[in-house]
């Protein structure tokens, strides 16, 4: 009876392992960039390198994003803000620390005017870029203006309420563009750089 219970239990294991096993994806086969870029057989490259832009349409193959009825419920997006500052302009960036920053806001403080930047998509020009917080959603109007940078961006007056309510806005704010959004929490340094064009 023992050595019935014991192969049972590693029969169990065993079935275990295998369906954990079934449920990770394949490798990429495709070489990263920076491989590539290191290998030996590959041709030195003579044109400077165009920064690469993310596909604003979804592929029809990829699972859908997922939805939340309500998106204060969705989880937040991974990484956290950095402000800098100089003589002319001040900015929080938000991304995770090694990787670019996916979402930077601006204060040009020659002109007092607020730069909201999503960063690594570039979209059609005129393309909304939605900012929604607990109090107010706004569709805005975007710009693309160096066409090389894979950055899209949105200018706010500095005394908009919609910057007050994205500050206090429970703890996050959402940047939605046709591409991915982004669930960003409403830290000091956001307050800060909108502090700052005031």
């Amino acid at each position: 009876m023992k050595a019935s219970h014991s192969a049972i239990a590693r029969l169990l294991c065993l079935s275990s392992a295998l369906l954990a096993a079934g449920c990770v994806p394949a490798p990429d086969s495709t070489p990263s960039p920076d491989a590539a870029a290191t290998s030996p057989s590959s041709p030195a490259q003579s044109a400077p390198e165009v920064p690469r832009t993310m596909a604003v349409t979804r592929d029809p193959n990829a699972p859908p994003a997922p939805t939340f009825e309500n998106w204060l419920d969705a989880p937040r997006t991974q990484g956290d803000w950095t402000y800098t500052g100089t003589a002319r302009k001040t900015s929080a960036t938000f991304g995770e620390a090694g990787s670019k920053p996916r979402f930077a806001i601006h204060c040009d403080l020659d002109t007092r005017r607020i730069t909201l930047a999503r960063i690594g998509i570039t979209l059609a020009e005129g393309m909304p870029m939605t900012i929604k917080t607990e109090a107010l959603e706004r569709n805005l109007p975007t710009l693309t203006p160096d066409r090389s940078v894979a950055e899209t961006i949105a200018y706010v007056s500095p005394d908009d309420p919609l910057l007050d309510a994205m500050a206090l806005s429970r703890g996050r704010f959402a940047v939605e563009t046709s591409y991915l959004t982004l669930y960003l929490p409403a830290w000091a340094e956001v307050t800060r750089v909108i502090e700052d064009c005031r």
